[in-house]
């Protein structure tokens, strides 16, 4: 322990000290120069004319009010065919998840993760003092029978993403309503998150399991295909019982004025989330005839990515080589089973052409130095 933690380890609490969490700041810092195809972000949510339309209803008091978040809520009320009562607003989905952990989860209690999973899950799980059982995916998919076994008497949440933000894949539509069925005879909540819902469709097929069972939450955002990443808009559905005590962990308010401006103004306008639908849909398929082309293995997702495998090349080959192209993709994963796999973010056009020269130049690259290789062991022999 260095002296800087010595000195302050009598006022921060015991699991805030052991908490191992990288800081943002300290990330690239000209990220913005790169062609960021990392975080599946939306990098072509507005065209320049629909774009000036909505800066054209920006007035001065969004700035120096305060909020009145209560047109929001009742737009994502009315579009979800749930009362208001069963909403929470959230600075980004993460915050609102948040106030989900404050009300809900104790010193002692345990929560289960499928692994890979939103590392936030694990992080406010762990500031509450909570124990973390993360059971790794089995052939891509959650293991539910692993995670079904794992619940014991001090399990009070199972979080289960919907697709995986990871690797896109979702388990299906009965195999969920069972699990909200086994998990509220055993009094333990389940957490559904659908942070990749609007890329896919506006409708889940999970709302139903809010009426039917008072342990079902979902989380959704509008980071991934409305364009509002850098908005931070997200939101929580439950029933109006348990939703009465989640909001009261909320700030005094959930998201500014300016950021409730744009999502009511993005929700009014449904056109730009189905162009971009069909854009990711195009562009998918554009980089899976490429990748046939060059004979790489890929898997498509449910989500705005896809998942390039890594032959005769490293993972962290592939990063830093189209790094310093221009192009960021994701870390490699550290899970066992998909070390030799990259996620990829699906975007338009040009950041689709962009990425496909850049992984062609990689490919070729990998064949020459391994060919070299094999040439120079021919000759050692």
């Amino acid at each position: 322990m260095n002296d800087t933690n010595r000195s302050v380890s009598k006022y921060v609490k015991p699991n805030v000290m052991a908490l191992d969490r990288e800081v943002i700041r300290d990330e690239l810092a000209d990220r913005l120069a790169y062609l960021r195809l990392d975080k599946n972000e939306n990098l072509h949510a507005f065209d320049d004319e629909p774009f000036e339309s909505f800066r054209q209803t920006i007035s001065q008091e969004l700035v120096w009010g305060y909020p009145n978040l209560r047109p929001l809520y009742e737009k994502f009320a009315q579009q979800n065919g749930v009362g208001t009562d069963q909403v929470l607003l959230g600075n980004g989905s993460d915050v609102a998840i948040k106030a989900l952990f404050d009300a809900c989860i104790s010193p002692a209690d345990e929560i289960i993760l499928h692994a890979p999973s939103y590392f936030m899950f694990s992080i406010y799980a762990q500031l509450a003092g909570a124990e973390v059982v993360s059971i790794p995916v089995r052939d891509w998919l959650p293991d539910l029978e692993r995670m079904k076994a794992a619940v014991g008497p001090k399990t009070k949440l199972m979080v289960m993403e919907d697709p995986s933000g990871f690797v896109g894949t979702s388990i299906t539509v009965p195999e969920m309503r069972e699990l909200a069925q086994y998990l509220h005879a055993r009094g333990v909540l389940l957490l559904i998150d659908e942070a990749y819902l609007y890329v896919g469709g506006d409708r889940s097929e999970h709302m139903p399991l809010l009426a039917e069972f008072d342990n079902v939450i979902i989380s959704r955002t509008m980071s991934k295909a409305h364009g509002l990443a850098g908005a931070r808009v997200g939101f929580l559905m439950s029933n109006p019982e348990l939703m009465a005590h989640i909001v009261k962990c909320r700030p005094l308010y959930e998201i500014s004025a300016l950021s409730a401006h744009f999502a009511e103004w993005v929700l009014d306008h449904p056109e730009y989330v189905e162009e971009y639908r069909e854009m990711v849909t195009s562009s998918k398929a554009k980089i899976f005839a490429a990748l046939d082309d060059l004979d790489v293995r890929y898997r498509d997702t449910r989500g705005n990515f896809v998942l390039v495998h890594c032959d005769r090349i490293t993972p962290d080959e592939m990063v830093s080589s189209l790094a310093a192209q221009g192009i960021l993709v994701r870390r490699p994963f550290t899970d066992a089973q998909f070390t030799d796999w990259v996620r990829v973010t699906v975007s338009g056009p040009w950041a689709t052409r962009k990425f496909i020269e850049a992984f062609q130049k990689v490919k070729t690259a990998g064949v020459e130095a391994e060919n070299e290789a094999d040439a120079l062991s021919t000759v050692n022999d």
